[in-house]
């Protein structure tokens, strides 16, 4: 069952033979304290954050290949004859509860389909349900193949009945209320909201507002960018509340992805979250990793030397409003870098950008990104291109991108980075590379 802590207890079993075999909490405890005493400079900041950064690291493995006897002999050993009785494991197959594959498919499409319309499809092999049982893995499989799902392409599946049931809440969202069955019980007639007004002022006797008064009470002025012609169309449209209405869902389906994004993205592996959607990308080939390596060295060793920023690679998650990105190289100035911990998982927007261009990024990193990092304040964005040994620099002008430079030979100089001037060929000759990266260091 639930504890209070937000982990679970084993019911039938004693606090004192739990926290035996129990470990990970006084594993956190001792890596918090050797970390603190490595950093005593942080015993001030929130402890809690330490322990989560701590509880994310990756772990050492736990003991693998071990036969079950062995297993069985080693849990005995830890276990004194008062615990044996409530640690007894059901030996016969009598006790075991008898769960089928179809039970164990229905607990899960259940369980998921309640949050969710669409899942993925190994999401429904529910083996921990079937804990104890004689069903396998394959079993679970074989079931799930024959259910009569709405599949794609990339192993994602739906229910029929689920996605009707969404379709019809869409719909009735869209239309308005009146126009479909009330959610509960029968709604009493309304009167309009102006409606009301004017006979609130008729009880009162009241005259109409001053137009001057409620243009006092007004909110306050905030600077926003120019509205884009999509938005100008969009306010224009008489359906205009259903597409707020539609944009408002979408935003906070959104919002749920990116918070489980949050939750099992990893240090091991490069992801992104654009537009709603994880994005995992593949390994990079070498001249891709080669051209990163050699502006990341220059950028990040002529910051160092003058105290400019710190520079980062593509392993840093940088957060913006809507999406999160793992940019190639990236930048900030001091006011940033001084936002940046040992323990930050997400940084702010960069000052300074750099993709390196591939076939199957190159899209986003022209499109998507482009226009994201252009509304949010990034003040210098570099693309380079490995095959055509080509960089991009697109500077901020009236809020909006301008190609400043396309070239493959002479120099090129940062605006964001003060004095930062390099050969565009040290970015892909090791032997440039490296009379810059001494010129530097002279």
């Amino acid at each position: 069952e639930n504890a209070a802590r937000g982990d679970f207890r084993v019911v039938g079993f004693s606090p004192e033979l739990a926290e035996l075999f129990s470990k990970r909490h006084s594993q956190i405890d001792e890596q918090t304290r050797q970390f603190l005493a490595e950093h005593p400079e942080k015993s001030s900041g929130n402890i809690n954050d330490i322990r989560e950064y701590l509880a994310r690291r990756p772990r050492s493995r736990k003991m693998s290949d071990l036969a079950p006897d062995r297993l069985h002999a080693l849990w005995q050993s830890q276990l004194t004859p008062a615990d044996e009785p409530s640690s007894r494991i059901p030996s016969s197959s009598e006790e075991r509860q008898a769960i089928t594959a179809a039970a164990a498919v229905a607990w899960a499409e259940e369980h998921l389909f309640e949050r969710r319309s669409v899942v993925r499809e190994h999401e429904l092999h529910a083996l921990e349900f079937a804990r104890g049982s004689t069903l396998t893995l394959a079993d679970l499989k074989r079931k799930t193949a024959t259910r009569d799902y709405i599949r794609e392409a990339n192993r994602k599946l739906a229910r029929k009945d689920v996605l009707e049931r969404e379709w019809r809440v869409v719909q009735m969202a869209k239309h308005g209320a009146g126009l479909r069955g009330a959610f509960a019980g029968v709604a009493r007639p309304r009167k309009s909201v102006a409606a009301g007004r004017r006979d609130q002022r008729a009880r009162r006797g009241a005259r109409s507002p001053d137009p001057s008064r409620l243009l006092s009470r007004a909110r306050p002025r905030v600077n926003v960018r120019p509205m884009s012609p999509a938005l100008s169309t969009l306010l224009d449209d008489p359906a205009l509340p259903e597409q707020v209405a539609a944009l408002q869902l979408t935003l906070e389906t959104e919002r749920q992805r990116r918070e489980r994004f949050y939750e099992e993205v990893t240090d091991q592996e490069k992801a992104e979250f654009i537009n709603g959607e994880v994005i995992m990308h593949s390994p990079t080939k070498a001249r891709h990793t080669e051209t990163r390596q050699r502006l990341e060295r220059l950028l990040s060793t002529y910051c160092d030397l003058r105290g400019l920023g710190k520079v980062h690679t593509e392993k840093s998650l940088c957060v913006f409003p809507r999406n999160d990105y793992e940019p190639d190289v990236v930048f900030f100035g001091p006011e940033k870098a001084a936002l940046i911990e040992p323990i930050t998982m997400k940084f702010p927007i960069p000052d300074f950008i750099c993709e390196v261009l591939s076939d199957s990024t190159e899209h986003r990193d022209r499109g998507v990104k482009y226009r994201d990092f252009e509304a949010h304040g990034v003040g210098e964005y570099w693309l380079i291109d490995v095959e055509r040994e080509i960089v991009e620099q697109y500077l901020p002008r009236e809020g909006r991108y301008e190609l400043a430079l396309k070239s493959g030979s002479g120099e090129v100089a940062s605006t964001v980075v003060a004095g930062f001037r390099i050969p565009i060929r040290a970015l892909f000759d090791d032997v440039e590379n490296l009379r810059v990266l001494r010129a530097f260091l002279a």
